[in-house]
């Protein structure tokens, strides 16, 4: 078996519990180098990515989500929670891609593949004005375009209700994808050249939006979006 294949598709502990742990500059036999080379290779593939991360605007605007938006207007009696906000990058949401979805498996029936999950985080504070609500949302989506008029992939929502005092709060949406198909072909290059090459992928949007129902002016109690954080993971 080459150094460095997995011997099987887990971690192995090793040595035992009850053994210790391998100390450092200590040496290993071939038997155990297999295994933490299996190990390293295993945790290697269902590594946590981070792909992308940015500081947040601060204050969520108090006025309203479509307050003061331009040749826009929310839609009324759709009821769909991601028509709340108008995704106005920086006011109201944050985008980040293309992401070329790394693919975790096959599936035959239906047939296509199977992303790994886009895990979002989002850094907060909650404001003590009574009665209201911080909401987060995220989504996957097909296009550049806002969820409100793209394809959704996945999509997941949290909120964080007043609680008497200002709340440090950590948002965590975890993004599903279900089945899909590669839709573009990028350029890369071969592994054993320097050539050009094609690669098939499918490309997808990290959309993150906030909203919020405080009433405070910007000079009282505002609900603050702080950073945000997005991951692909293997769960």
């Amino acid at each position: 078996m080459p150094i460095g294949q997995r011997v099987v598709t887990r971690y192995i502990k090793h040595p035992p519990p009850a053994s210790g742990y391998l100390a450092d500059g200590d040496p290993l036999d071939s038997g155990s180098a297999h295994i933490v080379h299996s190990n390293l290779s295993h945790l290697s593939e269902r590594n946590i990515r981070l792909v992308a991360h940015a500081l947040g605007p601060g204050e969520v605007d108090w006025q309203g989500a479509w307050s003061g938006v331009i040749d826009e207007t929310q839609i009324v009696g759709v009821v769909d929670v991601y028509s709340l906000i108008p995704w106005y990058r920086d006011r109201t949401a944050k985008a980040f891609g293309p992401l070329a979805l790394s693919m975790a498996r096959v599936q035959t029936a239906p047939a296509g593949l199977v992303p790994r999950k886009v895990r979002v985080v989002v850094q907060g504070t909650k404001s003590t004005q009574s009665g209201t609500t911080l909401y987060v949302y995220a989504a996957l989506t097909a296009t550049c375009d806002t969820p409100i008029r793209s394809l959704r992939y996945a999509t997941a929502t949290a909120s964080k209700a007043a609680g008497g005092s200002d709340t440090l709060c950590v948002f965590d949406l975890l993004l599903t994808p279900e089945l899909v198909r590669p839709t573009q072909e990028w350029p890369c290059r071969e592994a054993s050249s320097g050539l050009g090459a094609t690669a098939t992928i499918t490309p997808a949007w990290v959309w993150v939006g906030w909203r919020s129902t405080t009433t405070a002016a910007p000079s009282g109690d505002p609900d603050t979006i702080e950073s945000i954080s997005v991951f692909e993971v293997w769960e």
